[in-house]
């Protein structure tokens, strides 16, 4: 059944399914004791988080977490650790991508990636060695003027 508008879905914090299992488990109280002493509107949720604590799942609910999927990158550096021993092509349909992005991402960003990280790094260090010198911070202005006068 699709959600009312307006429908407010209620989100419970960990310690509190903890506490409600425990609750149920251990003192053999009933579901409409934990609901009144804890504030939780239904039996059905309680149900699932005993269940999912005797299945030894977590409580962690991944309906919609699309949001909270691994972004590319760390996608194509776990496909890359595990191709010694997968086939690319298995691990690209599971991983969601497309050979071709892996290969791209392999031939072109991720050197393009590490030199940006030694570029940086390189970076810092001209700057902190400005600042050592010169006993305070630039601005960006005389940072870039000042670099050239060291460099």
């Amino acid at each position: 059944m699709p959600p009312k508008k307006g429908q407010v879905f209620l989100r419970y914090s960990d310690e509190l399914k903890k506490e409600a299992v425990r609750l149920r488990l251990e003192e053999r109280l009933t579901y409409a004791q934990i609901r009144g002493r804890l504030g939780i509107k239904g039996d059905a949720q309680i149900i699932e988080w005993v269940r999912r604590q005797q299945n030894g799942e977590s409580f962690e609910d991944y309906r919609g977490s699309w949001g909270r999927k691994l972004d590319k990158q760390a996608r194509f550096r776990t496909i890359e650790k595990m191709s010694h021993m997968y086939p690319i092509m298995m691990l690209c349909r599971i991983a969601e991508v497309s050979r071709s992005g892996y290969y791209k991402w392999k031939k072109i960003l991720k050197p393009r990636a590490t030199h940006r990280v030694e570029r940086d790094t390189n970076l810092k260090e001209q700057i902190l060695a400005i600042h050592r010198v010169l006993k305070r911070f630039l601005s960006c202005t005389n940072l870039s003027f000042t670099n050239r006068l060291f460099c």
